[in-house]
């Protein structure tokens, strides 16, 4: 209550103070600068307290945002200095890249030279073997129709031949009876 009647006393005395008769001279201004000073130095005094903690808490949200910002800096600092190193290793980059690229395309033509000359040896082993085994069936089919052909010759000179046979027939029957 009192504060409000200090300031409804404030305000009349600058309407009262403020409606002289101005002649156009600047000491007509002193009235003027006489309230003005009476009210916001006033005003100043009533609200000095959260005055006070408004102009706390902006040095304090001014003082928090510095300290981000200059972390955020130095985050910057760093990762551009990290970037700048990544772009002047870049030549050396790209020359490991291509070598061992290169180095891969080696192995792999090495690996696949060695595994084709595995696979003829491979192969050529097999078309041996096959060979062979081939070979060997056509000689034992060969001696198989010699011997048929050799005991057909002597079945048929045997059977024409009467004389031969009955020759034969004696001497089974000989060696039978003894």
């Amino acid at each position: 209550m009192r504060k409000l009647f200090f300031i409804l006393a404030l305000l009349l005395s600058a309407n009262i103070l403020a409606a002289g008769g101005g002649k156009g001279s600047p000491l007509d201004l002193k009235m003027p600068f006489l309230n003005f000073f009476l009210l916001f130095g006033t005003l100043a005094y009533m609200l000095r307290g959260k005055l006070s903690a408004m102009f706390t808490q902006n040095s304090k949200d001014v003082a928090f945002q510095f300290e981000a910002s200059e972390k955020k800096s130095k985050e910057a600092a760093i990762k551009l200095e990290m970037y700048q190193k990544k772009i002047a290793d870049l030549p050396l980059e790209e020359k490991r890249i291509i070598q061992d690229a290169e180095n891969e395309v080696n192995r792999f033509q090495d690996t696949l030279v060695k595994k084709n000359k595995d696979y003829i040896n491979r192969l050529q082993k097999e078309v041996e073997n096959r060979l062979t085994n081939e070979e060997k069936r056509m000689e034992m089919m060969v001696r198989n129709q010699l011997a048929d052909s050799i005991i057909n010759q002597v079945k048929d000179t045997i059977k024409n031949n009467s004389t031969n046979v009955n020759k034969v027939n004696q001497k089974l029957l000989a060696k039978v009876r003894s």
